[in-house]
C-alpha cells in the first residue's frame, strides 16, 4: 500500500499531472485492494478537486468492468474472502489444546451473490474432546435493481455434541432488503420459511417448518478498523434458536488482520442437561483474498 500511495502522490504532484489526470490512475485503482482503493481515491479528489466528478465516473467503470467480469467466469473463479484462525496450547498440570477456524468466501455478480462460510472450533482437555462444533452455510441471492429488494435460497449444517446437536441441516428461501449500502456502512435483514432437520444426541430425531431471519452490519470505524455484527434466529414452536456474532477487525500489515469477537448462541429447549446460552470469545488472525 505504502508503494502504490506514494507512487500515486508522485505522479500527481508531477507539473503534467497538474493539467490532466495521469494515465497510471485507472491501473492503480484497479490493482488496489479494496481497503486500499478508498486511499487511492481520496488522494486524488484532493489533488484533483475540479476532476471529481471524472474520478466517479472512472471508479464507476471500473467497478461496473469488475462485476461483469465475474458474471462471464465460471462458478469457482470471482470468489473473494477471508480465512481466520487460532488457538492455544496449554502444559503442565492440564494438558490442553484448542483451534477455532473459519472460512468465509463471496462472488459478487451483477444480479447474483454467492455467500459460502464454513467454521470449525474443536478442544481437548487431557485427552478428552470437550469441543466440537462444524458450521456450514451456503446463501445465494438475486438482487433487483438498485430498489434494496432480494431473493434468496439457502442450505445449512451444524453440528454440536456437547450441546446435544448430533447433526443439524436447514434449507431456507425467502425476500430480504439491503437497508443501507455506503462506503463506510451495510446493513441488509432476510426472513422467510425455513425446515429443519435436528439429530438430537441421546433423543428422538425431529423434522420442523419455521421461520428464518437474519440481519447482517458492517461498520468501517476507521481506514484499519471495523465493526460487525451478524443475528441469525429461527422460530419452529419446539426448540428456537438464534445466533449473534459481534466483532471489531483491526488491520495488522497488508492482507492480515486482528479480530476480537464475541458470540452468543441460544437453544430454547436443548436436550436434558445441556445449558439453553453459551458464549464464546475469540482472538483470531485474519488472511484476506
Amino acid at each position: 500500500m505504502g508503494k502504490r500511495l506514494l507512487a500515486l502522490l508522485l505522479l500527481l504532484s508531477s507539473p503534467a499531472a497538474a493539467q490532466k489526470l495521469p494515465a497510471s490512475l485507472g491501473p492503480m485503482i484497479r490493482e488496489a485492494h479494496a481497503d486500499e482503493r478508498k486511499t487511492v481515491i481520496d488522494v486524488a479528489k484532493r489533488m484533483y478537486p475540479e476532476s471529481i466528478a471524472a474520478i466517479d465516473k472512472l471508479l464507476a467503470k471500473i467497478e461496473a468492468d469488475e462485476k461483469a467480469r465475474v458474471t462471464r467466469a465460471g462458478f469457482v473463479e470471482g470468489f473473494t474472502g477471508e480465512v481466520e484462525l487460532g488457538g492455544y496450547l496449554s502444559t503442565g498440570n492440564t494438558e490442553e489444546w484448542g483451534v477455532t477456524g473459519a472460512l468465509a468466501m463471496k462472488r459478487q455478480g451483477l444480479r447474483w451473490v454467492h455467500n459460502l462460510d464454513l467454521k470449525v472450533d474443536i478442544k481437548e482437555e487431557n485427552g478428552q474432546r470437550t469441543t466440537e462444533r462444524l458450521f456450514g452455510n451456503y446463501t445465494a441471492r438475486r438482487n433487483f435493481g438498485s430498489a434494496g429488494w432480494f431473493a434468496f435460497a439457502g442450505v445449512r449444517y451444524e453440528r454440536d455434541r456437547f450441546q446435544g446437536i448430533g447433526r443439524r441441516t436447514g434449507e431456507a428461501a425467502g425476500m430480504g432488503y439491503q437497508i443501507l449500502k455506503g462506503p463506510r456502512a451495510t446493513w441488509d435483514a432476510m426472513a422467510g420459511p425455513v425446515l429443519r432437520q435436528t439429530h438430537f444426541v441421546g433423543e428422538p430425531n425431529s423434522n420442523t417448518f419455521g421461520l428464518f431471519a437474519r440481519t447482517r452490519f458492517a461498520w468501517k470505524l476507521t481506514d484499519t478498523l471495523r465493526f460487525s455484527q451478524n443475528v441469525d434466529g429461527v422460530l419452529d414452536g419446539e426448540n428456537n434458536s438464534a445466533a449473534a456474532t459481534s466483532a471489531i477487525t483491526s488491520d495488522l500489515y497488508g492482507d492480515f488482520a486482528l479480530r476480537l469477537s464475541f458470540t452468543a448462541e441460544l437453544e430454547t429447549d436443548p436436550p436434558e442437561g445441556r445449558e439453553k446460552l453459551e458464549t464464546y470469545s475469540k482472538v483470531t488472525v485474519i488472511y484476506d483474498f
